[in-house]
């Protein structure tokens, strides 16, 4: 096995995998309701406590329930949804876990999008966050989920692994597109680089069908197609560019396709 190998390697024999999160160094994924990661363990993001040393060069299976309907992995963290319950791993509000810790006293949450030292999720509808909430005037450890936004209704949530973090969702009625935080590079797709502390609206379209962030950068698909904006240094847009100046404030359709 060639670690440096550009092409696609199949990982096992098994098949059914219904979703992936690859983070830096580690993974992990869902089959059958089960969860396994796999790689560098060294803050214990795989959820398997002292069973394996510092790196999984397969995939182990994070303890015997069948119920997980959701993971999301961060550079050293990772969270799951579990029967309706959110659990995390690894570097959690300045610890270290090697196993499933419960977060929160809810049990119907829907997403969760794991960073390094700040995440986001969804419980029914209502955005949370947790971690370290780093903003202009300053930092503050989150060790409890707690609301991050006035507005109800939210159907999709994303954080980004950057240190002054940018939130993203979709929301209804329709499904509208609101940016809000760290805004440095014009991530959060309101056309200007002002930090906003509530979620705002990027621009009119009822049709947002997904949304992911970057560090200091955002995509999405938008009525089928795929737009990007923020952070354009290293040609992360896929807009043809790279370079200081070549940084976009509002979503940039990529390519063509639909």
């Amino acid at each position: 096995f060639d670690p440096y190998d550009p092409n696609p390697v199949q990982m096992g024999a098994l098949k059914g995998y219904t979703s992936l999160a690859p983070s830096s160094g580690f993974g992990c994924a869902l089959r059958d309701g089960a969860m396994a990661c796999w790689g560098d363990n060294g803050a214990g993001q795989l959820g398997v406590g002292s069973a394996l040393p510092l790196r999984a060069s397969s995939p182990a299976q994070v303890g015997s329930d069948q119920t997980w309907t959701a993971v999301s992995a961060g550079y050293r963290t990772t969270c799951g949804i579990r029967a309706g319950k959110l659990l995390c791993w690894g570097f959690i509000a300045e610890k270290r876990f090697g196993t499933p810790q419960t977060l929160g006293s809810a049990s119907n949450w829907t997403r969760v999008s794991a960073q390094d030292i700040f995440s986001v999720g969804l419980v029914g509808g209502n955005p949370y966050r947790w971690g370290l909430l780093s903003t202009d005037n300053g930092s503050t450890w989150i060790d409890t989920p707690e609301s991050d936004a006035t507005y109800v209704d939210w159907i999709e949530l994303a954080a980004s692994p950057a240190l002054l973090a940018t939130r993203c969702g979709i929301r209804g009625p329709g499904a509208s597109l609101y940016c809000w935080g760290a805004n440095s590079q014009g991530q959060l797709g309101v056309g200007d680089q002002t930090t906003r502390d509530t979620a705002t609206q990027v621009g009119s379209s009822p049709n947002w069908q997904a949304v992911d962030l970057g560090e200091n950068y955002a995509c999405g698909i938008d009525a089928g197609k795929l737009f990007c904006w923020g952070d354009n240094y290293y040609g992360q847009l896929g807009l043809g560019s790279s370079g200081a100046s070549t940084s976009v404030s509002v979503p940039t359709q990529v390519g063509g396709a639909t």
